[in-house]
């Protein structure tokens, strides 16, 4: 069985290109994408932007513990109420008393710096990158606040914990995140906890050759249907 070769198909399109006038965006569409599918550079994708990423894209994942993983992004995902409580709360009887946060469902109060918002209180939800979830006072809502915007946290016996402190186990992955990413590769669907992601990559497609082909030939057959047009 004989391999086609992508320098063939290129040159193939190439001559076409030279000898008939019709295939002059087919080739060029080709040829850009072919050459952005070569290019190396991965993109980081931050926390935050997960969402935004497009199911179906290669990711490449650096674990905290300096492992990694590869596969196709299948979206990011948020645990029920319920079943985050029960895996927080089993990793917050292992801290000790004075690293331990507030159980899920305590009351508890976050100082804000600016004087002019104050603090807010609440029951706590949970934690995700860069955020803290909690239920407000009448249980009608829940509100996100962005770690970078607090101070403190102070639980109902009124013992504080600095925010630097709490964003800085964030940032290591010390704290159980709601949110997960899923990832489906040659064994499995896998969900990921975000905790347990240092950095994300997108990986650069290997397919813009064939869209760009798609794109030429679409503009080839409308200039072709145009010139037909003006003939007659």
């Amino acid at each position: 069985m004989h391999t086609i070769r992508p320098g063939c198909v290129l040159f193939s399109f190439i001559f076409l290109a030279v000898t008939s006038q019709s295939l002059g965006c087919s080739a060029v569409g080709f040829w850009v994408g072919a050459n952005l599918d070569n290019e190396p550079q991965t993109t980081e994708v931050v926390p935050s932007s997960y969402a935004t990423v497009e199911p179906g894209s290669e990711i490449r994942i650096v674990l905290q513990d300096g492992s990694e993983t590869t596969g196709t992004f299948g979206g990011q995902g948020r645990l029920a109420e319920k079943e985050y409580a029960e895996r927080y709360n089993a990793w917050r009887r292992n801290q000790s008393g004075d690293s331990a946060l507030p159980r899920i469902g305590d009351e508890f109060s976050l100082l804000r710096p600016s004087p002019a918002t104050d603090g807010v209180s609440g029951s706590l939800v949970g934690f995700d990158p860069h955020w803290i979830h909690i239920r407000s006072p009448k249980g009608d809502k829940e509100l996100n606040f962005w770690n970078l915007a607090l101070e403190r946290v102070y639980d109902k016996r009124g013992e504080s914990i600095e925010m630097r402190s709490i964003k800085a186990r964030m940032e290591r992955g010390d704290i159980p995140f709601m949110s997960y990413i899923v990832v489906f590769n040659e064994e499995a669907m896998t969900k990921i906890p975000a905790e347990k992601i240092r950095k994300l990559h997108l990986e650069p497609s290997k397919y813009r050759k064939w869209v760009g082909l798609l794109a030429g030939l679409a503009l080839d057959f409308t200039a072709y249907l145009i010139y037909q047009s003006i003939r007659w």
